[in-house]
């Protein structure tokens, strides 16, 4: 049975943001169905993988695109579960669907958190870690269940070892590595903090800090002793997304963006906006998407100022929920709440041809369309007076090359008048 409708129509335009000009919108991705009685909410992260966008698409299963031929690669199937039959045509299902995936720095591993909860039975919760190889992934461990409760959050470290963290609800912290033989992943350490459920975290570029985002507090841990390094303090409960850009911690809630010294640990500036998602970009920037009313706006800025660096108006309808960056950083493909991709980028179109016209013989054109003989065409005979020599240079040159008018008409005018005649004496 087919869960979903496949979008067909490949749409583009072309608007100017700026630096970044481009934005084509990509329909061929596969729809969500709707029968579902599915308590679990499906994630909305992308990720890029070389020039593929990689999201979760049918329930249990991630999407591969190609951005640059716009069209739907292959399908991963992740739980290797979700079948239905003919008897479960017109029920509603509960599906096991895919809460939180990372792909590695290195595109080396994807790590996948699974989960099925319909509000009656024991909710399954699974952490799946898959090599890549040539033609997919392959499933090299899987634990199951990570937590005893909800797993809230998925990090990947950007280290050569690989590192992964997950948080949850049933307070602890767990760090995953990747054993000697490179095949299996193991549990290494187990955090836990006096402010209970954990709900997001990441990992330094180093790999020398976790920072794990508790209720109402951010916690920073060193991974020599596993101790507790700092502790900043938040006004809000939970935090959204979290970020770490050399000494400063940038963190998101829906309508705040704050930004922190870890030197002092202090305040450094602090923004509302209607924040859906940011994106951290190459250059160190960030790419911070504003819900306004039923469309999407997109500023770049820096943890240094509050103020913007630029902003682009209207980059997509509908709420931004993930995004990525492809081509080394040369676009940013978006995923807005219904289920559509968008990208954006700041290389230029390709100008418009400017090579000259060239201009043919319209009866020419049409004998080799018709494929019949071209008629011989023979030059008209003029007689030798003054403007014989102008009429058949007109005649005989494309219209593109005309002679001034002034040269026309004075030897044209010239025939009527009658001939000078001399009387002798």
């Amino acid at each position: 049975k087919q869960w979903y409708q496949r979008r067909v129509a490949i749409t583009a335009g072309i608007v100017s943001l700026n630096t970044w000009t481009v934005k084509f919108k990509l329909c061929n991705i596969l729809k969500r169905p709707r029968d579902t009685c599915s308590k679990t909410r499906a994630t909305t992260e992308i990720a890029s993988s070389g020039t593929d966008v990689v999201f979760s698409s049918t329930p249990g299963n991630l999407q591969v695109f190609d951005v640059e031929k716009r069209e739907h690669k292959r399908i991963v199937d992740i739980t290797n579960q979700n079948q239905s039959t003919g008897h479960t045509r017109n029920k509603t299902l509960s599906y096991i669907d895919i809460t939180h995936f990372k792909i590695s720095f290195d595109e080396e591993w994807l790590v996948t958190i699974e989960r099925r909860d319909d509000g009656f039975v024991t909710p399954e919760n699974r952490l799946k870690f898959w090599r890549r190889h040539e033609t997919g992934y392959t499933l090299k461990t899987c634990v199951d269940p990570p937590h005893t409760k909800l797993t809230t959050s998925l990090s990947l470290g950007l280290t050569a070892s690989p590192t992964a963290v997950t948080t949850s609800t049933d307070c602890t912290v767990k760090v995953w590595v990747c054993g000697d033989d490179e095949d299996k992943w193991t549990e290494k350490q187990v955090l836990k903090h006096r402010h209970g459920p954990a709900y997001n975290s990441v990992i330094s570029d180093d790999g020398s800090v976790i920072v794990v985002g508790y209720k109402g507090v951010i916690v920073l841990y060193g991974t020599d002793k596993w101790e507790v390094k700092a502790e900043v303090p938040q006004l809000i409960s939970r935090m959204d997304q979290i970020f770490l850009s050399g000494y400063y911690l940038l963190n998101s809630a829906k309508d705040l963006i704050s930004v922190w010294d870890l030197t002092s640990v202090s305040l450094c500036w602090e923004v509302s906006a209607n924040v859906s998602y940011i994106l951290g970009l190459p250059d160190k920037t960030f790419l911070a998407f504003i819900a306004r009313k039923s469309v999407t706006d997109a500023y770049l800025f820096g943890v240094k100022s509050a103020a913007p660096l630029a902003v682009h108006k209207f980059v997509c309808p509908g709420v931004v929920e993930g995004a990525c960056v492809v081509d080394g950083g040369e676009k940013v493909v978006m995923l807005n709440n219904q289920h559509e991709l968008y990208t954006l980028s700041h290389i230029s179109p390709p100008p418009l041809a400017t090579a000259e016209r060239q201009h043919a013989d319209t009866a020419t054109v049409f004998t080799q369309l018709l494929k019949i003989a071209a008629p011989a065409v023979t030059p008209p005979e003029f007689k030798h007076n003054s403007s014989a020599t102008v009429a058949s240079s007109v005649l005989n040159v494309s219209s593109s090359a005309m002679p001034p008018l002034s040269a026309i008409c004075a030897n044209v005018l010239s025939d009527f008048l009658p001939q000078k005649t001399s009387s002798t004496n």
